[in-house]
Formats: C-alpha cells, structure tokens, sequence
C-alpha cells in the first residue's frame, strides 16, 4: 500500500511541475488562436478546457495540493511560484495562501540599465508578505548590478529582518545604513552573517546584531569593523578581514565558544601601538578557547606571535595556519614562547607556517612538540630544511622516538636548498612501503606511510640528477603520490 501512495504522490509532483512549466512556456491567448480562431481551433480548445475540468488535480483537496506545492518547492524559484498562482483561481488562492512558497529571495537583480521604482519596490514587499512568519534569507551582491539598492528598498528588506536566517551582503550601503536602523531584538532568527565591501566610513554603528541569540557564523571583510559589533562570545565560526591586528586578537580572546577562527588582520598596521609588548605577556591572564579546532591567523610580526600565543592556551585545537606579511625572524624567545603554547594545546594534526625566517632547530623543536602531527606545509621559508632535519625525519628501526612518527602529507614548497637531494631521498624513501610490503611485517611500521610528498626549490634550485628522478618515478609507480621539482 505505501508503493501505491508513493506513486500516486510522485505522479501528481509531476502534474503539478508539468502544469506549471505549461503555464510558463505557453504562449498569450490572443497567439494561440491569432485573431480569427478557425472553427477546428475553437472546438480543440474547448474540448482541451473540458479534460482540465474533469483531471484528476482538480477533485484533490486544498491541503493536499497545497503539501504537493510545497514538496516541489526546493526545486523552484519565486517566478515558480508566480506561475502556479496563474494556473487558475484556485491555484493562486492557494499559492497566495502558502508561505513556504514565498521563502525565497525576491526578485531583486533587475534588468541592465533599470532602476528600482515605486511599482518595484512594492512587489518586493508583497512577496515579504506572503511568506508571513516563515524564515527567509536575504543575499545581495551590488558590485555586480548597474542599478544601486535605493534607501527606499533597504527599508523595505529591514521588514523582513526578524525573520531572517541568512544574510549575505556585497558591497550594499543602503541595506548596511539600514542596519543602525532596527533596535535590539529585531534578529532574533538570523544564523550566520557575511558583510563585505568598502565605504563604511560615514556609516552609523550597526549594533543590531549584538541581540542576536542564534546567531553563530561570522564573516566580515569590510572597513571599520568596530562599527559592526557581534556577539563575539556566542559565535562557533568568525572570519575577520580588514581589521588592524590588535583588533583581531581582542577579539579572538572573546571567543570561548569559537570552533573555527580565521583572521586576515591589515597589512598596514604591523607597527600598531596596540599590540602588547612581549615582556608584558607573562603579566596578562592566560586565555583558554576549550572548543577551538581550526585557527588560521596572519602575523604582521614576531612580535605578535608572543602576543597571541603568550595568551593562548587551545586543548583541542588540530589545525593551526599561520601566515605572515613578511619575513620576519623566529627568534629563540619566540620560539620558547610557542612551544609553551604547544605544551597547552598538545592536539595539534595540521599545521601550516607560510613567510617566515625560521631555521632548523627552532623548525625541528615546534614539530618535536607535535607527536600527533599528521599535515605539514612549511611555504616560503628559506633555509628552513636542511640534511639535519631531514635526518631527523627520516625513519630508522633501531629508533624508538620518531619526529612527527604520524605524519603523512608533507608539503615544502619554496624552501631554498639548504640539503642535498640524497638525505631528502633517503628520508622520503625510508617513510614508504607498498602495499605488499606492509601486509608482509609481522607489525604496523612504528611511523606512518606516506600519502603524499609535494617539494619545490627555489627557481634557480640545481637540477635533479638522473638517479634522484628514476628513484622518484619507481615511488610514483609504486602509488605514491610524489612531485619534487
């Protein structure tokens, strides 16, 4: 009986998605017929209007054609929705009275060298209304339109604000100013909020945002932060860009219930006064970010480096990405002061080091303090590999203690050539066993297999002898995935 009703539901889906694409594909009366019908035409049409009085879709219920509507939903537009309500009477009666129809975003994006008008603006309202209390979403990218948002417009979209859910705004000041507008309480449905664009210099503070109590994803790559202000404590996810790196980082000690951060701080402000000095770190309360797994932060110094991670202690933390403007030097203190932090946040399994002047023992110290390190990319750190380390990389039998004995992706992209191509191949070699090879020990290897080995030189790096390449494209053949260049 439920294979019946599931095809009896799948066959009048399809009436109704085929009666309404016929109403949208169907030409104006006055061309169906041109302006003298034919007796022929006349009859067929009368006899096509008696087959649509006696189909099926007309003897079923409001209730269930109305629950059809909305099964057919996630598939269709707002302008399917205008459609159904020119099937027939009936059929606009119910669209009219079925928000869920309604929920999407209106038609906001006009024609190349259009402008909004009155009648515009209120067609957009009338589909704010129809979708009544249901949850909405609102995304607007301006850059791309000929035509602006008019004030008049954003105030019409702010009516929709204690119903939204998702907000996505490019480069739209209107909707932005209108945002000062509402007072607090008016968001109470919206989830995650992205505002993007420039000129907010004139802007008022948008503090409608700060009683938002669902509200947990945030990306803001727009001027003048400050002037947006979000509920920092309650949020699991935040991207911040455009923002002095002082900024940032009072911020990220905000964030308790952080799970992933992501901080582009301004290059222009490396010097900022703002920042702590170093020797005043040990004197400032430690912070702890207990739900923290993903950190992926820009560093204008090395003085910042102490600044945030003197502070910072994050148990659960696995991905940390660090990026700076420039080379900078790891100095010891930093140094001492980063594996501190690594002592305190002990679940580290990606980590990323991109511009930076790092040598390497100070390299081989902050993966000596990260067993369970199974990613690694080291970008644009000359010097930073030598036989040394590679050494210490490699794998050997008689050693109980491996560096990083779980790591299985390595990537060492610009890193100059501080080590010759026989160590790099030796510990490359020493990390990898087929297949075959690993089902034949009597135990698992005590590091892991390679998956994949990505490394390039510099530009103007020596090239690799015969030998090296034959031993790489045997790896290769053997299925690792391998590129040195």
């Amino acid at each position: 009986m439920a294979v019946d009703v599931d095809v009896t539901t799948q066959s009048l889906t399809q009436s109704v998605t085929l009666t309404a694409n016929a109403v949208a594909a169907s030409p104006p009366p006055d061309q169906q017929c041109g302006s003298k019908p034919s007796e022929a035409q006349c009859m067929r049409d009368r006899e096509y209007a008696n087959k649509l009085v006696i189909s099926p879709i007309r003897k079923l219920p409001n209730e269930l054609l109305m629950e059809f509507f909305c099964q057919c939903h996630p598939f269709w537009s707002l302008q399917t929705a205008l459609w159904l309500s020119q099937v027939c009477r009936r059929w606009r009666q119910l669209a009219h009275a079925t928000p869920a129809l309604w929920t999407r975003q209106p038609p906001l994006q006009l024609r190349q060298g259009e402008a909004h008008t009155r009648e515009s603006i209120l067609t957009i309202k009338t589909y704010l209304e129809r979708s009544r209390s249901f949850p909405i979403s609102l995304r607007l990218r301006c850059s791309s339109w000929d035509t602006e948002i008019p004030p008049a417009l954003a105030d019409v979209l702010l009516l929709g604000a204690p119903r939204w859910r998702h907000l996505v705004l490019w480069d739209c000041p209107p909707v932005l100013q209108a945002l000062a507008k509402p007072p607090g309480g008016t968001l109470n449905s919206i989830q995650t909020v992205t505002l993007r664009g420039y000129g907010a210099d004139e802007m008022p503070a948008a503090s409608a945002f700060l009683c938002a109590p669902l509200l947990r994803k945030v990306t803001l790559d727009i001027e003048h932060i400050q002037k947006f202000p979000m509920p920092w404590a309650q949020l699991t996810h935040l991207e911040l860009e455009q923002a002095n790196f002082a900024l940032c980082l009072n911020i990220l000690l905000q964030g308790t219930n952080l799970i992933h951060a992501k901080f582009r701080p301004d290059q222009g402000n490396e010097e900022d006064p703002n920042i702590p000095p170093p020797a005043s770190i040990t004197h400032l309360p430690l912070i702890t970010l207990p739900f923290l797994e993903t950190l992926d932060l820009s560093l204008p110094c090395g003085d910042a480096i102490t600044s945030c991670f003197g502070r910072l202690a994050l148990p659960k933390v696995r991905k940390l990405h660090m990026y700076f403007f420039d080379f900078q030097d790891w100095t010891l203190p930093i140094s001492t002061m980063f594996t501190q932090f690594q002592l305190r946040s002990p679940n580290i399994e990606d980590f990323s080091l991109s511009i930076c002047d790092i040598y390497p023992p100070e390299l081989h110290t902050i993966l000596f303090h990260a067993p369970l390190l199974t990613d690694l990319l080291v970008e644009c750190c000359f010097g930073s590999i030598d036989d040394f380390l590679l050494a210490q990389l490699a794998h050997d039998e008689g050693n109980t203690a491996h560096l990083v004995p779980r790591l299985q992706r390595l990537l060492l992209w610009q890193i100059g050539e501080w080590f010759t191509e026989k160590r790099l191949l030796a510990m490359i070699c020493s990390r990898w066993w087929t297949t075959e090879e690993l089902q034949a020990m009597s135990g698992p290897p005590s590091v892991a297999r390679w998956e994949r080995v990505n490394i390039s030189r510099d530009d103007g790096a020596r090239k690799l002898s015969d030998r090296f390449k034959r031993r790489v494209d045997q790896l290769k053949s053997q299925g690792l995935s391998v590129e040195i260049r």
